[in-house]
């Protein structure tokens, strides 16, 4: 399929070439995996991959930025929507877990990103996940100040939030947890909130 062929349709095409490239490297790893590999498995051609990303590189790293972009949106709209404090942080770890839990590969890839590559890209995906544990350190603070929460440090209580939440879903995304298998990614999520809002209540 040469590039005019996919006119009208380019943004589906490219989402396929993501999603596809994306569990691809979730699988397999980024050294794993060829252009060619991406385009049999997206129903493309390799050259409509390189009308749309200059390399594999900068296929991963696409792929990697929308994930973690996707991510963040996800969990500051859950903790700017109304509501108290302890009823924000339970629909961010909802609404986080849902997300990370429903898109595996996301996860793997991020993972991938963060714990096998240098330069700037960890870096990018580390600053979305520091901007998520802010988020959720102000919520955290609002609830300290209107007594709900006791006095603690809502940064450090923040980034265990979220490793609170991360831990079920990455370990689903690894294969290492079945047991988990049978409650759905928000509950989950919704559990870890709990257990978590029980140790600052006032």
């Amino acid at each position: 399929m040469a590039p005019t062929e996919a006119h009208g349709n380019q943004d589906t095409a490219r989402d396929r070439i993501l999603a596809s490239a994306s569990a691809l490297f979730a699988r397999r790893g980024f050294d794993a995996v060829s252009v060619a590999d991406i385009a049999q498995a997206s129903g493309t051609s390799t050259s409509l991959i390189y009308y749309h990303f200059a390399d594999k590189q900068a296929l991963f790293e696409t792929a990697v930025l929308e994930a973690a972009d996707l991510m963040e949106s996800v969990a500051s709209a859950a903790l700017a929507q109304p509501g108290e404090p302890a009823e924000r942080l339970v629909a961010f770890a909802r609404a986080y877990s849902e997300l990370l839990g429903s898109h595996p590969d996301t996860m793997r890839v991020l993972i991938l990103s963060v714990a096998s590559l240098e330069g700037r890209l960890p870096q990018q995906v580390l600053e979305r996940a520091s901007a998520i544990v802010d988020a959720i350190a102000e919520t955290i603070a609002e609830g300290i100040a209107s007594g709900v929460f006791r006095a603690v440090d809502p940064k450090p209580a923040a980034a265990a939030l979220f490793a609170m939440t991360n831990a079920p879903v990455t370990a689903r995304a690894l294969a290492v947890a079945d047991g988990l298998a049978e409650t759905s990614h928000a509950d989950l999520g919704e559990r870890m909130a709990d257990l978590f809002l029980r140790g600052i209540r006032a």
